[in-house]
């Protein structure tokens, strides 16, 4: 169920709700294995979660998406585009530690945390970027 809520507003689109059913399907025992899961199981697996991300991201990480998000988001919509930080990249600005990367790995590492697949990063995506820019 984690992670089935890909904009993160606390509610699953159909197109959402659609995708998680697809999956769990999918799956050993499908849609009656995930039933007779106990809340408390779902609960212990989303602090996990929870716990996972913040191991990765820290206030510096939020502090530098912040400056980033501020200074770049001309149409102040709380979000980047991909093009605006492959730019940034390109020019040197970018999150910290990626003047050493390729435009292609950029690319790669902007993909993966945009989590909405919209093309545009919020500010919590381009935190888990620049956590993940600084692991490379």
């Amino acid at each position: 169920i984690a992670g089935a809520d890909k904009d993160e507003d606390g509610a699953l689109s159909l197109v959402e709700l659609a995708s998680l059913v697809a999956k769990v399907a999918e799956q050993e025992g499908g849609v009656a294995s995930l039933l007779a899961k106990s809340a408390e199981e779902i609960d212990i697996e989303e602090d996990q979660d929870e716990d996972d991300d913040e191991d990765i991201l820290d206030d510096d990480d939020f502090g530098e998406a912040k400056m980033l998000m501020d200074e770049n988001d001309a149409d102040e919509d709380g979000r980047l585009s991909a093009e605006v930080v492959l730019k940034l990249f390109a020019s040197g600005t970018g999150p910290t530690g990626s003047a050493g990367l390729s435009t292609e790995r950029m690319e790669q590492l902007i993909a993966e945390v945009d989590k909405d697949g919209d093309g545009g990063l919020s500010v919590d995506e381009l935190a888990s970027l620049v956590a993940l820019v600084v692991q490379q």
